[in-house]
Formats: structure tokens, sequence, C-alpha cells
């Protein structure tokens, strides 16, 4: 009985102490300045500025802490601090508001075509605006078209609200948050999305030069000097100043994409095939070498590519999927 007394009571600490750590916990992951999760110094997004691209400190914070956290490894929800699944998205806008101490206005600029909301989130100084009762009046050309009353929680959502206004065309939208005494730098707009086709219109304006062009199949031709090797990770630089892209892309100038190279000989497909249907292409080939070829060497495992990116003066995040070869395989 006395063990069972102890075991209670010990059992009700932990849970004291835990629920204490978890609720402190979520009262700085739903600040507007998301905090870091691993480092120990924020990305130093002012060194990489041209003066192009110019925000607030709220906006500049969260960009700052938030692209930290990807270049730490963490998944999107993880590095906003959102309870949301964030696993379609590629794309993550702040938005600073403007207005007096007692109206916040955030302009959300329209979106390409291409571009599908996923989640909007309205965050605010947990300190200050937890729990308030705040209005929201969605305006389009000085004329509102919605309003809403909500109370702010640590996730205040409001993508039902928002998202069916958004506009594709050249219509920028206004949110207009009243407020009674909550100052306005500490609100932020959050809007996370994915953009189906960025990359692919960025290759639709790159210029890469003919100097590129030839040193590109320069080492082609010496590659192909070389001796044939089987299937392995190699090396592929990319600038992005030598695509056209260095006035649109702000951090990184350039990364290492990885490619693989090099011949899927069968006992190589063996232990290196990615399918099973490459697998049985290289068994098969050693009967109908005339009619079957060989897998191709290709990446296996892709890893992502956070950037910061320029746009309409100021900067929002791309996460791209895939963008990194890892490792390779033979398909």
């Amino acid at each position: 009985m006395a063990k069972l007394f102890f075991l209670t009571n010990f059992t009700l600490f932990l849970h004291s102490v835990c629920g204490a750590t978890v609720k402190e916990h979520f009262s700085e992951d739903f600040s507007p300045h998301v905090s870091l999760l691993s480092s120990a110094k924020p990305f130093p997004l002012d060194e990489h500025l041209d003066g192009t691209a110019q925000l607030s400190s709220t906006s500049t914070k969260f960009i700052s802490t938030f692209y930290q956290n990807l270049l730490d490894g963490h998944s999107l929800s993880q590095a906003a601090q959102t309870r949301n699944n964030l696993g379609d998205v590629n794309t993550i806008r702040a938005i600073a508001p403007t207005g007096d101490l007692r109206t916040a206005v955030f302009t959300i600029p329209a979106l390409q075509p291409e571009e599908d909301i996923h989640h909007i989130e309205l965050r605010f100084n947990s300190n200050t605006a937890r729990g308030r009762w705040l209005q929201i009046e969605i305006k389009r050309s000085n004329k509102t078209i919605r309003t809403h009353t909500f109370r702010v929680s640590n996730n205040s959502d409001i993508t039902s609200v928002i998202q069916p206004w958004v506009s594709k065309n050249e219509d920028k939208l206004h949110v207009e948050v009243k407020q009674t005494s909550t100052p306005k730098e500490n609100g932020i707009l959050l809007i996370f999305s994915n953009d189906k086709s960025h990359l692919n219109k960025l290759s639709a304006i790159s210029n890469v030069s003919s100097e590129v062009e030839n040193e590109l199949h320069s080492r082609s031709r010496r590659s192909t000097r070389r001796r044939r090797k089987d299937c392995h990770l190699s090396n592929m630089h990319i600038n992005f100043s030598h695509l056209g892209w260095g006035k649109y892309i702000i951090f990184p100038d350039a990364f290492n994409a990885r490619v693989c190279k090099g011949i899927c000989a069968a006992r190589v497909a063996e232990v290196k095939a990615v399918t099973n249907h490459a697998m049985m292409q290289s068994l098969l080939r050693q009967y109908r070498k005339g009619e079957i070829p060989l897998p191709c060497c290709v990446p296996k495992v892709l890893t992502p590519l956070s950037m910061l990116y320029a746009e309409a003066g100021k900067i929002i995040v791309k996460h791209h999927k895939n963008m990194v070869a890892k490792e390779c395989g033979c398909e």
C-alpha cells in the first residue's frame, strides 16, 4: 500500500511537471517570432539582402528563424511551429501589418493561377493578445466583402475566412484586424501555399550563357574518356547566377545538387536496384541482350532544398522537394 501511494504521488508529480513544461513550450511556439529549435544563432538574413527587398522587423524575424530551422533539418511544420500538417506546402509568406494601434492591415498579394493556399494563420504575441475577441474585415478596392469575429488562440487558423477571397489576378486583398490595445507590431499573417510551377517558370527565363554550355560539354567529353564506372553519386554544382536566377534567389547563390552517373551492370542492379522491375530487367538482359537495355542510374534518395526568394520587394521561403540527390540506384 505504501508503494502504491508513493507511485501514485510520483505519477501526479510527473504529470504536473510535464504539463507545465508543455504549457510553457506552446506559449513560446505560437508567438509571432518563431523560435529557433536548435541553432544558437539565427540565419544572418541582412547579410544577403541587396536593398531590393525590405521587410518589417516581425517579418524579418520570422523568415530568418524559420529558414534557419529548415536548414537545421526540421520539417516545415516543426520549423514554423504550427500544429497543421504542411506536407504539400512549398511556399511560405510572412506579412507584417500596416495601420495604427487599433487596426492592423495585412495586404495579401494576388497569387499565380498555379498556386493554391494550404493554410493561413494569424499570430499575435501570446502575452498580449491571447483570449481577445477581434474583428476581421476583408476588403478589396476599399469595399468590405466580409466581416468575421474570432477569439485569438495559440493557433488562430483563419484559412476558411480568407482563402475564398484571395485573388489570382491583379487585385490585392486587404485584411483589417480591429484591435483594442494590441500593438500592430505584435502581429503577423502567415500564408502557406503550394506553387506547382515555380521552378518551371524560372526555367523558362533561364539564360545559360554559351560559356557555361561549353564548359558543361567539355566536362561531359572528359568524363566519357575516363574509365566507365558502376552507378555512383557524383558532384553537380549549380550556380543560380549562371542560370539567370540571381536576381530572384537571395540565398543560397549556389548548391551541390549531386548527380547519378555510371553503368547499371547486372551485379550492380541486384544490389542497388530502385525497383523490382529494374532487378528483373537486369537479369533478363543476360538472356536477351539485343532486346533488353540495361537499367538506368538514377537518384534513389532525394532531399529537399530551402531557398529565400525576392518577390515584389518582399522575401518568401520556397521549400523545394527532391532537389539534392543523396543516394543512387538502378531503375
